[in-house]
């Protein structure tokens, strides 16, 4: 049975380095909520200018606007991708098919990939997890909240979550690699 283990923190925070350390430490695979809507937008904006195809980064790789994610993009007719995500989610995806909706797109992938373990590093609404938990098991589920001196949601429509059920640890990042790095060794997540 596969593992699922959420991380959940406000930007900056060290989400994706913590991703990385577990799945270096205990194998597995990365995964976010946001893959699809993001390879989706970009796909959606690629076809709508006829520059659909595998020389077009952007329809693949939904890291391609993370450093300009907040500035207008020419690609994007003038808004941000930010804005452009958003909209995607919140006036298409959300009312269409319901809040859960990202939740069962990232389940469905796990469940097809297979993965040992799944180490999803975007976590920031409870109820997109919940068809994670309900398709794996609680007792088959870890939490993971970041911690980090000046990181917080002020500008993050996400927030702190709880999954009832759910074993869950609050890591407090100090700044440094090692030191994350020498936690997980040491911790019981390990030993799931």
């Amino acid at each position: 049975m596969t593992k699922i283990i959420f991380i959940n923190g406000p930007p900056r925070s060290g989400k994706d380095t913590a991703g990385e350390i577990l799945r270096d430490q205990l194998g597995g695979e990365l995964f976010k909520f946001a893959h699809a809507l993001k390879v989706g937008t970009h796909a959606l904006f690629t076809v709508m200018q006829g520059r659909y195809g595998v020389d077009n980064p952007e329809f693949y790789d939904d890291s391609y606007y993370e450093a300009t994610k907040d500035q207008s993009e020419a690609d994007m007719y003038g808004i941000t991708p930010r804005a452009a995500y958003i909209a995607v989610s919140e006036q298409l995806c959300k009312p269409l098919f319901g809040e859960q909706f990202f939740g069962r797109v990232l389940r469905d992938t796990i469940v097809r990939r297979e993965p040992s373990t799944a180490i999803i590093t975007d976590s920031g609404f409870g109820h997109e997890a919940v068809p994670i938990v309900e398709r794996f098991g609680a007792e088959n589920c870890l939490l993971i909240r970041m911690w980090r001196d000046r990181c917080n949601f002020s500008k993050d429509s996400r927030n702190y979550i709880s999954l009832p059920g759910i074993e869950t640890i609050d890591v407090h990042n100090d700044y440094s690699i090692d030191s994350l790095r020498v936690y997980f060794a040491k911790h019981a997540v390990l030993n799931r």
